[in-house]
């Protein structure tokens, strides 16, 4: 993984180096290769991650402090993810926190959206993400089949798309959106 990301990021820099100002990368292999890559061609670094930090001392954990070091902003989404880095050793005013925003004009309230669905009197359980073992979709289906009078929704694209479509048939209360 690293080595492809590395590779297409260098090959797209390289070609589109005078109209990038800013990296900005999410996670800590993409965070890696963007320092390297901003010190290579003068470019600030942003990096905003979604995890906590519960780390031990040892190699990676100094890769990773590192890392954030050298970057110019870490954005991470809680007040004690923010607290985790600065204790690390991450300046404090390299760390901010921000929350998801939603475009209101395209993403509104809709009336009878349950209806419309043919979901109205149904308790629904809706997962939309990354369909990656990590995120626990999976786990829906044992659900699913000890709480029979409750509807699940599955949104979302990735490895197990193929995996998820072929349990559906064994459930009739797991719907697949996509």
């Amino acid at each position: 993984f690293f080595l492809g990301l590395f590779i297409d990021c260098l090959i797209f820099i390289s070609k589109k180096n005078k109209s990038i100002d800013v990296i900005q990368a999410h996670g800590f292999i993409a965070a890696f290769i963007a320092v390297i890559l901003g010190k290579a061609f003068n470019k600030r670094v942003v990096v905003n991650t979604h995890v906590g930090f519960k780390l031990k001392e040892g190699f990676m954990t100094n890769v990773i402090k590192w890392t954030l070091l050298n970057c110019d902003k870490v954005l991470v989404l809680t007040e004690g993810i923010k607290t985790a880095l600065i204790k690390l050793g991450v300046p404090e005013n390299k760390v901010d926190v921000y929350h998801y925003w939603v475009n209101q004009k395209k993403f509104n309230i809709q009336k009878n959206a349950k209806k419309k669905l043919k979901w109205e009197d149904k308790f629904i359980v809706l997962f939309v993400g990354r369909l990656i073992e990590v995120k626990g979709v999976m786990v829906l289906f044992d659900l699913a089949e000890r709480l029979e009078n409750i509807s699940f929704a599955i949104i979302g694209s990735g490895p197990l798309s193929q995996e998820i479509k072929q349990k559906l048939r064994s459930y009739k209360n797991v719907l697949f959106i996509g």
